[in-house]
């Protein structure tokens, strides 16, 4: 059975749509908050099992409390493997870097983040030495080994 889309406004034009997307028998509620008027567009599909979080555009100071809102509003701090993809991310300055911290901080255990080698801001996350404190992954293959929903995944994305 599809789960029904729910809206929930998070403030500056920004929305996230529960249950979009959802497939059918799968148990996967996927939605998208965004607002193209800044730049910045964050992808969310869950299950029991994990919730992936993808940054697409630049993440900065003028749309990071959105993100720290799809932090807040999913609860991701439970038992469930969290995974945080930059793979489409284009900027992510330290405000963006700071609540990632502050997630890692809430949530370490489950906390997997994808940075793929050759992105922009790969950089960035070896510079600061995020690469291994945050035990950063080159791919959303690499982030979800071991997680027995995987197949699920690669169907819905």
């Amino acid at each position: 059975m599809a789960v029904q889309p729910v809206d929930y406004e998070l403030g500056a034009g920004a929305r996230f749509v529960a249950g979009a997307g959802s497939t059918p028998g799968a148990g996967l509620h996927a939605g998208v908050v965004s607002s193209m008027a800044d730049g910045l567009t964050v992808r969310v599909v869950r299950n029991d099992a994990m919730t992936l979080i993808e940054i697409i555009g630049d993440l900065d100071m003028s749309n990071v409390e959105r993100l720290q809102a799809v932090f807040d509003e999913l609860h991701v701090g439970d038992k469930s493997v969290v995974v945080v993809s930059f793979e489409l991310c284009t900027y992510c300055d330290s405000t963006g870097l700071g609540r990632l911290v502050r997630l890692s901080n809430r949530i370490a255990p489950q906390l997997r983040v994808v940075v793929p080698k050759m992105s922009s801001i790969r950089r960035v996350f070896d510079i600061t030495g995020l690469s291994i404190h945050l035990g950063v992954f080159d791919s959303f293959d690499d982030a979800s080994v071991g997680i027995p929903v995987r197949a699920i995944w690669r169907k819905a994305l």
